[in-house]
């Protein structure tokens, strides 16, 4: 593993398991979400955590609930809202 990146945490349960690293790196520190199941990735900055933080539990319900119905929390977004919203990286 690069040596900016550090495991904070990994959560697993019988539906989903999720690695959290803290990426430090030059461009500033961010956390980096890995699904182990899909390999999917995202990194996010403060920003983005913060906005994370202000959803309340229904909209946070509704990107669990596309994700479960089509395997993409983005299909709870307008089409083309998605694709600015985070650092893909998978």
């Amino acid at each position: 593993m690069d040596d900016q990146k550090q495991i904070v945490a990994q959560l697993v349960n019988e539906y989903a398991a999720v690695t959290v690293l803290l990426d430090r790196a030059p461009a500033g520190a961010r956390l980096l979400l890995r699904a182990e199941r899909t390999g999917d990735q995202v990194a996010l900055d403060p920003v983005m955590l913060e906005a994370l933080a202000s959803l309340d539990a229904r909209a946070l319900g509704r990107l669990v609930e596309a994700f479960s119905e089509t395997g993409h929390a983005g299909d709870a977004v307008p089409d083309g809202a998605d694709e600015d919203a985070g650092a893909r990286l998978s």
